[in-house]
């Protein structure tokens, strides 16, 4: 037994000729294997055991005779005994990747074959094989949900396993057992709180019936159901707070007392568990009751007339951890954020960096002004605040807290007024602000003439 440079695995050779190291070739700087001299309807085999699961990789090539779709001689690839694939002709250098999904021990071999007759070609009539890898592929609960600082069971009436067809981040995922009606099949896990557990899931089974949730993939915490799928979903994700303390987590696909439709199945795949500080200024919370009391100490009293569920709360604390500081590169901290006068200015405006300035009117530009093509007497237009970037993902209701529109048929500053106006917030784009704006008749004047300007509230 030999063991090849370039490869991590233990070689033997037999056959009618024994596979050699080969000088005369290299790929990558390494030494590679050729398969020995052999006559027609005779075989040279290089071979290894792996234990699975796994993935193999090599490199082969091949020179030898073929003739338009016959095979002829060939170099093929085996498992077990079982022919994967196999090359002929003038072949280069190409890449080869197989996945051993089963465990247990697995024989591979490298056979270069004769069939029983030359063509009378010059050929080398030989294969070669250089840096073959053998990577072992670990198949617990937690590599298909690509989860490690969580224990995940599987239990019910059909227990969950590992696949690679359909996954959302295209490795694996794990999908529930097949059960009958009335079954279960359930994944559990436990976890010490406060921490945000977020995962992908889909499922392809009946949908509802009118206010009937016939069945559905369920996702509960400490028994309480706090989310589920069901029809054909489509890869959905999903993220829940949870508070302080051991906490139970299942994931329960179950069925109801009769039908069936699609796949009748469901998958979970990308689990992710992000505990929090217990010590955090903006702490991890699971309900409304808590918002109040999270949000004490905070300097920004818009914030408690803002932020008050458990949803919105949970938006604000996911971009409080993330939002940069006055360089704008450096996170600036929960810590900072509570402390800031501006927080929820900086968070309505989608802001990428912590807000620490008052906006003046200095501040704000009205970079496009044009009549509106889509409805008569309307205007749409673009807005930008200096050193500000108005994210995409800025929610309309947030930036209605924060900017508006004001109106007047005069420049008399007492005269302006968001009720003289109809205004409409849109998705913001390129960092800036968008609103379709339409001046009220009664708010018009004699005089023809209509005024708008923008409004910070802050």
């Amino acid at each position: 037994m030999w063991k090849e440079d370039g490869s991590n695995v233990i070689f033997e050779t037999d056959g009618d000729a024994a596979w050699f190291m080969d000088s005369s070739q290299t790929h990558d700087g390494a030494v590679v294997w050729r398969s020995g001299a052999i006559g027609d309807e005779q075989r040279s085999v290089l071979k290894t055991k792996v234990s699975g699961p796994g993935k193999i990789s090599f490199w082969w090539k091949v020179d030898c005779e073929w003739f338009r779709t016959l095979r002829l001689d060939s170099l093929a690839f085996s498992v077990d005994g079982v022919e994967q694939q196999w090359i002929n002709g003038e072949e280069d250098w190409s890449f080869v990747e197989f996945v051993l999904e089963d465990g247990g021990e697995h024989v591979l071999e490298w056979a270069y074959i004769k069939d029983e007759a030359d063509v009378g070609e010059d050929y080398e009539d030989c294969g070669w094989v250089s840096m073959v890898v053998w990577e072992p592929v670990l198949v617990t609960l937690n590599d298909y949900l690509n989860c490690t600082n969580v224990a995940f069971t599987t239990s019910g009436d059909a227990a969950w396993f590992g696949e690679r067809d359909v996954s959302h981040d295209g490795f694996g995922a794990l999908q529930s057992g097949a059960i009958g009606d009335n079954g279960t099949s359930r994944i559990d896990a436990t976890v010490e709180g406060p921490g945000i557990i977020s995962f992908w899931w889909k499922s392809d089974c009946e949908a509802s019936f009118r206010t009937y949730v016939l069945d559905h993939l369920v996702f509960y915490v400490d028994g309480v159901e706090k989310c589920f799928i069901n029809d054909d979903s489509g890869w959905e994700h999903s993220s829940v707070a949870v508070g302080a303390g051991q906490h139970a987590l299942s994931w329960v696909y179950e069925k109801d007392e009769e039908g069936s439709s699609g796949e009748d199945c469901a998958w979970l795949d990308e689990v992710l568990w992000m505990p929090s500080p217990v010590d955090d200024p903006i702490p991890v919370i699971s309900s409304d009751d808590e918002v109040e009391s999270a949000l004490q100490g905070s300097t920004d009293a818009n914030l408690t007339t803002f932020v008050t569920n458990v949803a919105t709360y949970a938006e604000y604390r996911e971009w409080a951890q993330s939002v940069k500081g006055s360089d704008g590169e450096t996170p600036a901290g929960a810590a900072v954020v509570k402390a800031s006068d501006k927080a929820w200015l900086s968070f309505a405006l989608g802001s990428d960096k912590l807000i620490e300035e008052e906006i003046t009117k200095e501040d704000v530009t009205i970079d496009s002004f044009e009549p509106s093509a889509e409805e008569p007497g309307s205007f749409s237009f673009e807005v930008s605040i200096k050193d500000v970037n108005i994210g995409s993902d800025a929610g309309k209701e947030r930036l209605a807290t924060v900017l508006g529109i004001e109106g007047s048929a005069s420049l008399d500053d007492s005269a302006f007024s968001s009720g003289n106006v109809d205004f409409d917030i849109g998705t913001p784009k390129d960092g800036k602000a968008t609103f379709t704006a339409k001046p009220k008749e009664e708010a018009k004047g004699d005089g023809g003439a209509f005024f708008m300007r923008i409004r910070v509230n802050q």
